[in-house]
């Protein structure tokens, strides 16, 4: 059995999208005939309407305080529990905890570690299951799919921008978090549950040891294995390639020297990989964005093509920075 967490990496979407909290709709079967042995013939299947259901809510897309003027502004809504407004993310945390918003940040950051190590580890079987179908010895199409996030076909089921984005934004969402933590502890926040004394160099350390437990093995082109840590995998977050029709190495990261060596993309993928750079380094999937360009129109800056700088993702680097006493040693080797 997996677990996951209900963070940032659960996009919040317009409400007709539907996403988010969902129940199963009633429904009844209408003017079918019943036989003997049981079973009914004919009629037709009723879904419920929204006003028959007693515990129909649209809090989660609205808010809990007064609704927005227009359906358009949803995302404007307002959350507050016990008169204290939150971001939805702590609300919904709090809904589920019965009414308490409270955070240990030394299990916070080790669950973090963790929850984004299991989901490196699931990105080897997508990334597998592309190269298992051939599609890495198959040209690439003149243009990208009309929406990389949400297509059809071969890229559909075998590209990752979407299982990507989720993974940067699970990285990003630690170093927020951990600076977040900072701020409470400075701030004497109630809600923060630490008893210890120097919060920067507690957490760091928990980092550091869940990280080292961390390690990810991938086949090369050539059949050999290439194992990497976790905080390689982090600094490399926004070199892996999401296009099933680049070389393994391009899936894992690697840019050059004897780990790329065995890949044999032409120049024509290399030029397509670096053409890709910006809609790497995007976390926000923009599912509704046309994004079928060709190469050359890829090249140029522009809507639906990323961005050119990616988000910070470096916990270890903002937590030395915030200890009381200075990092003596090097960055570990994991």
């Amino acid at each position: 059995m997996t677990r996951g967490f209900y963070d940032l990496r659960f996009v919040r979407a317009f409400p007709g999208m539907g996403a988010g909290f969902k129940n199963w709709r009633p429904q009844r079967l209408v003017g079918a005939t019943k036989l003997p042995d049981g079973t009914f013939v004919g009629g037709r299947i009723v879904l419920v309407a929204n006003k028959d259901i007693p515990d129909f809510s649209t809090e989660q897309y609205f808010g809990n305080g007064p609704r927005p003027a227009d359906d358009e502004d949803w995302s404007k809504g307002i959350f507050t529990l016990n008169k204290e407004k939150l971001d939805y993310y702590d609300f919904v945390r709090a809904e589920m905890a019965g009414g308490k918003l409270s955070f240990d940040p030394l299990r916070e950051v080790a669950d973090m570690v963790d929850s984004n190590c299991s989901d490196l580890h699931y990105r080897v079987l997508a990334v597998d299951l592309a190269i298992q179908a051939g599609m890495n010895k198959l040209p690439e199409p003149d243009r990208l799919p009309l929406n990389i996030y949400g297509t059809e076909g071969d890229w559909e089921t075998y590209s990752t921008p979407s299982r990507d984005a989720r993974l940067k934004t699970a990285f990003k969402e630690l170093r927020d978090t951990v600076a977040r933590f900072m701020r409470m502890v400075r701030r004497h926040d109630k809600k923060l549950d630490y008893h210890g004394k120097d919060l920067a160099a507690d957490m760091l350390a928990v980092y550091d040891r869940h990280a080292a437990r961390c390690h990810v093995t991938y086949t090369r082109s050539d059949g050999s294995h290439v194992t990497l840590g976790y905080e390689q995998m982090r600094r490399r977050l926004f070199d892996m390639s999401f296009d099933p029709y680049q070389c393994v190495e391009r899936r894992w990261g690697a840019t050059s020297g004897d780990e790329f060596a065995p890949c044999p993309d032409n120049t024509l993928k290399t030029a397509w990989y670096e053409a890709e750079r910006d809609l790497r380094n995007q976390i926000d999937r923009t599912y509704e964005t046309p994004m079928d360009f060709t190469l050359a129109e890829l090249k140029t800056p522009g809507p639906g093509k990323g961005v050119p700088n990616p988000p910070d993702t470096d916990v270890r680097a903002y937590l030395i920075s915030q200890m009381r006493v200075p990092d003596a040693g090097a960055e570990t080797g994991f």
